[in-house]
């Protein structure tokens, strides 16, 4: 009866290894982030689209400089209009 009194802690153990299988299961989890930092090279294509829209503001800038040009050609026409009558007097 001695025998028999052994051999049921021996399978015990065997039950505890099992159980350090399933330690290094969640270690693969981890490597799943390392994915995300593939979403990040997304981000700059964005920032060039930014770049973008900067060149349009300049072109409204030079329109506002051609309004003001025809401003003071107006003012031309109006000087020499009265000197045209002085010649007919």
């Amino acid at each position: 009866m001695e025998h028999s009194e052994p051999t049921p802690p021996k399978k015990k153990k065997k039950k505890k290894k099992k159980k350090k299988k399933k330690k290094k299961k969640k270690k693969k989890k981890k490597k799943k982030k390392k994915k995300k930092k593939k979403k990040k090279k997304k981000k700059k294509k964005k920032k060039k689209k930014k770049k973008k829209k900067k060149k349009k503001k300049k072109k409204k800038k030079k329109k506002k400089k051609k309004k003001k040009k025809k401003k003071k050609k107006k003012k031309k026409k109006k000087s020499e209009r009265p000197l045209a009558k002085n010649l007919v007097v």
